[in-house]
């Protein structure tokens, strides 16, 4: 099974530095503005750029998005992304809890692309109550598990 291998190369372990957890704050903060910036639906947001170019460059050690502020990434989103209206407004710290969860478990080694597979963002939303007080590298061993 894919997945499997995906979560057995995972290192929980690894340290993450302080210039990385910028880059899970910039990603959060990307989150939880998409609604008011975009007028978009979130959870179609996310998933689309967990899928794009930004989320796979945000995904290599050296990337160019250390230095970006949030609101000029929402600003640089490729006008290609097809993203349904918002119509269903979602809480904006749910949604920047996501983004910096996604985003410090990419900094562990798993690929964007396969993080919003293995735990979907309506998946992630639902699980955020019980979750967001959890360190984070908890809350990710919980996502493996199940």
């Amino acid at each position: 099974m894919e997945d499997a291998n995906i979560v057995m190369n995972l290192d929980l372990q690894k340290r993450v530095c302080s210039d990385a957890r910028e880059l899970c704050h910039t990603q959060a903060t990307v989150f939880g503005l998409c609604q008011d910036e975009l007028k978009c639906d979130a959870f179609d947001f996310v998933n689309e750029f967990m899928h794009g170019k930004i989320a796979e460059d945000m995904d290599k050690d050296v990337s160019a998005y250390y230095e970006v502020d949030p609101f000029n990434m929402l600003k640089s989103l490729p006008t290609s992304m097809s993203l349904q209206p918002l119509m269903d407004e979602k809480s904006a710290e749910a949604l920047h809890w996501i983004g910096y969860l996604y985003r410090y478990w990419a900094l562990l080694g798993t690929p964007s692309k396969d993080i919003i597979q293995i735990v979907p963002v309506y998946q992630a939303y639902a699980a955020y109550p019980g979750l967001h007080t959890v360190d984070i590298r908890r809350a990710i061993r919980i996502f493996i598990q199940g």
